[in-house]
C-alpha cells in the first residue's frame, strides 16, 4: 500500500485550517480458505484500488496544559485542548479479478474535542465514519466512536476511564475482523479471544504513583476492570454477553530509558467461569498503557 498526500495549512497555531489532496494506491493478493470453516469464508478475487480526493481540516487549539500523571509515570505530557473536524471525499477505482471495475465514491469524516471541566479533569471525545458507495447502494462502511476521561484529584493517583465503539461492514473486500482479548483491553482472556464486526470495550483503571524510584526507573501500582462485548455470530441479534476481567499490575516508567512510555506487568482474572477452563490468573507484560489517554484518541479515525 502507498500513500501519497500534499496539504496547504493557512492560520496560526491556535487556530489552523488545512486543505490538501490525497492518493493512496493499493494491491491485494488472496489465497484460497483454509481449514475447518473454509467453506463459509468469502475470499475476494485478487484486487488493485486507487483513490485519489481532497480533504479538509479544522482545528481550534485554545489552551495548552503540561501535566504528569496521566498516561507516563515522570514525564511532561502536553495535553491540548480544543476541538478538531476534518472530512475526506474521493473516487475509488476498484479492479477486482473475475469482476467488472468500478469508479465508487469515498466519504471520511472526524470530530474530536478534548476539554477540561473542571481543574483536575479531562474529557476527550472523538468519533470518525467511512463509507464506499456503488450503483447497488453502500460497499462498506466504518464507524467509530470514543470517550476518555481522566480525573487527578487524589494525591498521586491518576483514574482513568474508556469507552469505545466500533462497527465495521464490508461487501467486496476481505471482511475485516474486530477482535477482543488480553492484547486489545480485554484483560484476563487470551489474546483474540471473540472475533467479529462490531464491539464495545469499557475500561477503568486506578494508575498510582508509589514515589518509589529503583535505579532512574520509577515505580506505579494499577488496578483495573474491563468489560467488552462482540455481536452475536447469529444475524441481526446485536451484542452478544459481556465479559469481564478484573485485576492488579505494576508500572515502571523512566524517561531516561523508555520516554514517556509506560512498561507494565498485569495479573489479570476473566469473570467468566468458562474460559480455559477455569479461573485462572492471566499475567501479561508489554511496553505501553493498555489504553492511552491522548495517543488513542489521536488515532482514532485512521
Amino acid at each position: 500500500e502507498l500513500r501519497l498526500f500534499g496539504a496547504a495549512i493557512d492560520g496560526p497555531r491556535e487556530r489552523t485550517r488545512t486543505l490538501g489532496l490525497d492518493l493512496r494506491l493499493s494491491r491485494q493478493l488472496y489465497d484460497p480458505a483454509f481449514g475447518s470453516e473454509a467453506a463459509a469464508a468469502r475470499v475476494p478475487g485478487d484486487t488493485q484500488q486507487i483513490e485519489l480526493g481532497p480533504y479538509w481540516a479544522y482545528d481550534w487549539r485554545p489552551r495548552f496544559d503540561v501535566v504528569r500523571r496521566i498516561d507516563a509515570l515522570d514525564y511532561d505530557e502536553d495535553v491540548t485542548l480544543g476541538v478538531h473536524v476534518g472530512a475526506r471525499v474521493a473516487g475509488r477505482w476498484r479492479d477486482e479479478t473475475g469482476v467488472d471495475d468500478s469508479l465508487q465514491p469515498l466519504f471520511e469524516t472526524t470530530a474530536r474535542t478534548v476539554f477540561a471541566p473542571t481543574d483536575d479533569t479531562y474529557v476527550a471525545l472523538a468519533a470518525s465514519t467511512w463509507s464506499r458507495f456503488e450503483s447497488g447502494g453502500e460497499q462498506g462502511r466504518t464507524v467509530r466512536g470514543a470517550a476518555h476521561a481522566c480525573w487527578l484529584g487524589l494525591p498521586e493517583q491518576t483514574l482513568v476511564f474508556r469507552a469505545r465503539f466500533d462497527d465495521v461492514v464490508e461487501r467486496q473486500d476481505l471482511i475485516p475482523q474486530l477482535t477482543l482479548g488480553e492484547d486489545n483491553g480485554l484483560r484476563g482472556y487470551p489474546a483474540r479471544y471473540l472475533a467479529g464486526s462490531r464491539r464495545v470495550l469499557l475500561n477503568l483503571e486506578d494508575r498510582v504513583d508509589t514515589g518509589i524510584e529503583v535505579l532512574s526507573v520509577n515505580v506505579g501500582l494499577a488496578a483495573f476492570c474491563d468489560v467488552g462485548w462482540m455481536d452475536d455470530p447469529d444475524p441481526g441479534r446485536g451484542l452478544g454477553s459481556p465479559h469481564g476481567g478484573v485485576g492488579v499490575g505494576l508500572r515502571f516508567g523512566s524517561s531516561h530509558l523508555v520516554g514517556r512510555q509506560v512498561m507494565r506487568l498485569d495479573f489479570s482474572w476473566p469473570l467468566d467461569r468458562d474460559v480455559d477452563g477455569g479461573r485462572g490468573v492471566s499475567v501479561s507484560f508489554a511496553i505501553g498503557q493498555v489504553f492511552d489517554f491522548l495517543d488513542d484518541m489521536t488515532n482514532l479515525g485512521r
